[in-house]
């Protein structure tokens, strides 16, 4: 088989200045910082911390995506860059980055260290682990984005048979100048598959070679639905669709956490609950164009127009609730208040009573169908087999006279209660000797089994 005519396309590639979005990002996917996690360590890094006695901010102000950067900061970063990597390391001129967010705050400068010649190791002992790991992400990207482009030569090649009928493509690029990759890599950590193809490492090829087939591959792609949001893609989708302003992105995701509508599993995808899920469907039901993802971006651009003076913000919400006001009386007159109940055939540890499935923030527990009546409740952990069940004694309850004692396990310890509760409310707390008694001889029923 014979090579055709490589196309060898110079690709230069420039870190970006740290903004507070692309700051939450990275810092889950390589630190794995939750975005309130990330907001809390900067706070603190912003405020200061004591390094010998003085306390000392150590970043800039973080809640911006300006892209600003002074020029006494950029020329100490050049100075740096030529002392310790060199000068092919530094461009010929200082960086400019244009705006990108709309409603960026522009007042303000890109995230970056208040000190450049204050190296990561250099505070590594006056902060806590988590500050030192954020500050040095900080660092690297920031110093990174006054270095050099990282230079690769992109390639892609046409093979052809002998008659020329079968036609093969592929493509690939070489590293010719490592640039800011030389203290920092910003690999997307959830790059495609299909894209391993455009990062393969091809040898040099010229028009006309000759290539020999040792093998063919051939490979089935089936389509997968679209995976899962993380916090860092959703915070990715949120910034694409001009939802919210990355100062307020983790309050976002906390939010709809704490209220339910989300849970996060053990990889850390979030996955919508029933709770969530209803709730949007009654949002989109009564509330259409809230719930529209242009309408929700045009709103925001609107009050970015507010702040800059472009439009009166007493006329824009007189428009707003002139509309919303009667959507808000059909969803009051018309949406029915329904709650999201799941029965189950697990009995009530206090009254026998059928338990309800429901589910927090916390997790998955079960409740009494009696309630408030009877406040019987379970929590339900990774193994929910392993739910104590109520033991019934020989002791006579000494209230009603007729009801036995019953062995019980609470949220902290194990008391014992009336068998006709909720009749008899008789409870007691129960020694660690009774315990001994009554515990080992339900265990040996369960060898004997």
């Amino acid at each position: 088989m014979a090579g055709g005519n490589p196309q060898v396309q110079a690709l230069d590639l420039r870190c970006e200045v740290p903004g507070w979005a692309s700051l939450q990002q990275e810092a889950f996917n390589k630190l794995g910082f939750a975005p309130d996690r990330t907001m809390k360590v900067a706070q603190k890094l912003y405020e200061g911390v004591d390094i010998k006695g003085e306390m000392k901010g150590l970043i800039t102000y973080m809640r911006t995506d300006s892209y600003n950067v002074s020029e006494q900061i950029q020329k100490q970063a050049r100075e740096f860059i030529k002392k310790n990597y060199g000068d092919d390391y530094c461009p010929e001129k200082p960086p400019v980055y244009a705006k990108k967010v709309k409603g960026a705050q522009e007042a303000h400068e890109a995230i970056h260290p208040t000190d450049v010649n204050l190296a990561p190791d250099a505070i590594k002992s006056y902060v806590s682990p988590d500050e030192h790991k954020l500050y040095e992400l900080i660092w690297k990207k920031f110093i990174s984005s006054q270095m050099e482009s990282a230079v690769f030569d992109q390639l892609s090649v046409e093979i052809t048979d002998e008659t020329s009928k079968s036609v093969f493509k592929t493509g690939g690029r070489t590293l010719k100048f490592d640039g800011y990759l030389k203290i920092y890599s910003d690999a997307q950590d959830d790059k495609k598959e299909e894209d391993d193809d455009e990062e393969a490492i091809l040898p040099p090829m010229s028009e006309g070679d000759e290539v020999e087939a040792i093998d063919f591959d051939v490979k089935s792609h089936s389509t997968t639905p679209p995976p899962n949001y993380n916090e860092a893609s959703l915070i990715k989708t949120l910034e694409n669709h001009g939802i919210g302003r990355p100062s307020t992105y983790a309050t976002i995701i906390t939010t709809v956490i704490n209220r339910g509508y989300i849970k996060k599993d053990k990889s850390r995808k979030m996955l919508i609950t029933d709770l969530g899920r209803r709730v949007t469907e009654k949002l989109i039901e009564f509330f259409p164009d809230i719930m529209s993802l242009s309408y929700t971006a045009d709103i925001e651009d609107k009050l970015d127009d507010v702040a800059d003076g472009k439009v009166d913000w007493v006329e824009l919400l007189d428009k707003f609730y002139s509309s919303f006001r009667v959507q808000l009386d059909k969803a009051s007159a018309n949406m029915k208040n329904e709650k999201i109940i799941q029965h189950t055939n697990v009995k009530c540890p206090i009254c026998a009573s059928d338990m309800i499935l429901r589910e927090s923030r916390y997790g998955k527990y079960l409740t009494c169908s009696k309630f408030p009546k009877c406040r019987g409740k379970t929590n339900l952990g990774s193994d929910s087999a392993e739910r104590f069940k109520a033991i019934k004694t020989t002791e006579r309850c000494d209230k009603c006279k007729d009801g036995y004692m019953v062995l019980r396990k609470g949220p902290k310890n194990y008391f014992m209660g009336c068998s006709n509760f909720p009749r008899c409310r008789n409870t007691r707390q129960v020694s660690e000797k009774e315990l001994e008694k009554i515990l080992p001889k339900e265990e040996d029923k369960k060898d004997n089994r």
